[in-house]
């Protein structure tokens, strides 16, 4: 089962002010266009669900 804490709570807020800047700033709209012409679409696809998929596998490892 799994156990509920809210030891690192202060870490929630922390995440979402640094996904917000960074998503304001543009990361993903400057490394697109430079990777569509070097990485075929398909591939890229792939790829990034597979980083995903690992992180998100790490992520259960962690909680469980």
């Amino acid at each position: 089962m799994l156990e509920f804490s809210f030891e690192f709570w202060y870490l929630f807020p922390l995440a979402i002010m640094i996904a917000t800047v960074a998503m304001s700033s543009g990361i993903g709209g400057q490394l697109e266009p430079r990777l569509q012409k070097i990485v075929a679409e398909d591939k890229m696809k792939v790829s990034i669900s597979v980083v995903f998929v690992l992180i998100g596998i790490f992520m259960l490892v962690t909680l469980i």
